[in-house]
């Protein structure tokens, strides 16, 4: 038996670690590329302190701990501890995949705001030495500091009925959203971006690398609203970007003299 489980957990760890490089790299090459046409979107004017390389494989390091968090939650719920999952049906798996998303979110702000007390520090430390994120940096830091934020990966199936697929879906918002917010480029500012909605684009992380001490969410404003994290000046920042998009598309559209 614990032979069988091992087995099932080195082949889900192993499948859901080329998943995940494979989402890093082509992303990551992706956004580069994008980011090379539109230098007027960079939002910080400073140059990043680290290399792409070492970002890169400092990264690759971490998602081994992400992929084992993910990978044991999986074969202890395919294993039968824990709740069970639900069928996959067209409404449950968009449900749990909803709630995982909403409840990591949570998870995420509580977890960084403890990495961010004196006593944790240490392992959350070298994330911040650079202070301009790049699309290579997201998972770059201290294992400790992986472990402790994505050991979500191991009680949401245990706690809750998560199909297999919700899982799924769980992580690539999490590691998609987590890359763009580190691009170091504003590419989505708009209405929905800021106060009254809750949704946030690069700059909110941007701005926690540059402030230090705001914006701890993952994908929504709501919890660093309601403790009063939130950079003072987020709101106004995207309203600005949402500005310039705006000039942008009006000179591209206008006939050319």
């Amino acid at each position: 038996m614990t032979e069988t489980l091992l087995a099932e957990f080195a082949a889900t760890w192993a499948l859901v670690f080329a998943a995940s490089v494979a989402v890093f790299l082509s992303l990551g090459l992706t956004l580069e590329a994008i980011n090379r046409r539109h230098p007027e979107r960079k939002i910080q004017q400073r140059e990043a302190s680290s290399d792409r390389i070492s970002d890169m494989l400092a990264s690759i390091r971490q998602l081994v701990v992400t992929c084992t968090c993910i990978a044991l939650g999986i074969t202890l719920q395919r294993a039968g501890w824990g709740v069970g999952p639900l069928e996959p049906t067209w409404w449950s798996v968009p449900l749990m995949a909803g709630l995982g998303i909403v409840l990591l979110d949570a998870w995420f702000y509580a977890v960084h705001r403890l990495l961010h007390t004196r006593p944790l520090y240490r392992f959350h430390k070298p994330h911040h030495l650079n202070v301009t994120p790049t699309v290579w940096s997201n998972d770059s830091g201290h294992a400790v500091d992986t472990a402790m934020t994505h050991s979500f990966y191991v009680l949401l199936p245990l706690l809750l009925p998560v199909p297999l697929l919700s899982i799924v879906l769980v992580r690539l918002f999490d590691q998609i959203t987590a890359i763009i917010g580190h691009s170091g480029y504003e590419h989505f500012a708009g209405a929905t971006m800021r106060w009254p909605w809750l949704g946030i684009c690069t700059v909110y992380h941007d701005q926690h690398h540059s402030a230090f001490r705001y914006n701890y969410a993952n994908f929504f404003s709501l919890w660093d609203r309601v403790f009063g994290t939130i950079h003072p000046d987020y709101d106004t920042e995207v309203t600005k970007w949402e500005g310039r998009f705006d000039a942008t598309e009006a000179a591209r559209r206008s006939p050319a003299k």
